[in-house]
């Protein structure tokens, strides 16, 4: 019977060549790694979270304007409820794996399935003028004409094409006001939670009870930051790791911090909503349980080495590995 990366990583040998090891280890830090792009640039280190904040202020932004557009047009309460409810956001396309993408694939995704006349965008976009806490603008641009490109194709065949026709024509008028907005919720929510995660940290506060709180309060920024500075490691790869719907990258990291199972549990658990989460709890506990603490450090003493030298160190993995 064939199996995976972490159950190869709890079979180990520490007899067997080192060839081997460095084999399994870098099958398992794999899925922790994320674009390129993510590591050894500072303005880069939140860039998902900021993707992802900027790009749900702006769908409810959207979606809002849509809503009163289509009142104002007369249109009956089933068609605005559609627009409301029943249309699934833009975003998931957009964020689902976006912390394997570059900024040059997101921004050629939103272009692919972005219809913008090219005399409707401003001149001067740029993917070079973003900063920590704000998106370059050529990502929030083609991110308006994206959402609407998509809840335009989906409410046509329901409400019809002049109807439509005006609900676009409106949020292109408001097109810059709904940019604004959502730059600016997406920066805020993200300063305020850098900032109390930072005054949690310095406090020594940080403890395994307040990242399953976080969780439970569905607080998501809060809880990757604070399992950032909790783990030491960056965001980017924070998101990747509870991304994995396997959990056992999550399994890997928390158990080389000593996590406790109780609390590696009440993190699946307060995934479980997911779609694809489902009963992976009983598969990856056991797990869990058999991973030593020392095989999971040397995992993630690899991912550091990898991390390293992609963002342009030059050390040698198997030093990772020797450590």
């Amino acid at each position: 019977m064939s199996t995976g990366p972490l159950e190869r990583l709890i079979a180990l040998d520490p007899k067997t060549s080192s060839e081997e090891r460095r084999e399994v280890l870098r099958e398992v830090t794999d899925s922790f790694i994320v674009a390129p792009d993510r590591y050894g640039r500072r303005h880069m280190a939140l860039f998902d979270l900021l993707l992802s904040r900027t790009a749900n202020a702006m769908d409810l932004r959207l979606k809002k304007l849509i809503v009163l557009t289509l009142i104002r047009a007369g249109a009956r309460d089933e068609h605005v409820k559609l627009a409301l409810l029943k249309v699934p956001s833009a975003n998931e396309r957009l964020l689902r794996r976006s912390v394997l993408q570059t900024v040059k694939d997101i921004q050629t995704f939103l272009e692919e399935n972005a219809d913008v006349a090219e005399n409707e965008l401003p001149e001067s976009l740029s993917l070079d003028d973003g900063n920590s806490v704000q998106l370059p603008s050529a990502i929030l641009t083609w991110m308006f004409h994206y959402q609407l490109t998509v809840y335009r194709d989906a409410l046509t065949p329901k409400i019809g094409v002049d109807r439509v026709g005006l609900m676009e024509r409106t949020a292109k008028r408001f097109r810059e006001q709904i940019i604004k907005h959502a730059s600016e919720s997406g920066r805020d929510e993200l300063v305020v939670a850098r900032r109390t995660i930072a005054d949690w940290t310095r406090r020594q506060s940080m403890t395994e009870q307040v990242l399953t709180e976080l969780l439970e309060a569905r607080a998501m920024t809060e809880f990757v930051l604070a399992a950032s500075a909790m783990f030491d490691i960056d965001p980017a790869t924070m998101i990747r790791t509870v991304n994995d719907t396997s959990f056992q990258s999550l399994a890997i990291l928390m158990k080389s911090n000593n996590i406790r199972r109780a609390t590696f549990a009440k993190v699946i658990s307060g995934f479980q909503d997911r779609r694809t989460d489902h009963d992976v709890s009983e598969t990856v506990l056991p797990l869990y349980d058999r991973l030593m603490p020392e095989s999971a450090e040397r995992a993630i003493r690899f991912l550091r080495v990898r991390v390293s030298d992609l963002a342009g160190g030059h050390e040698d993995p198997a030093l990772a590995e020797a450590s």
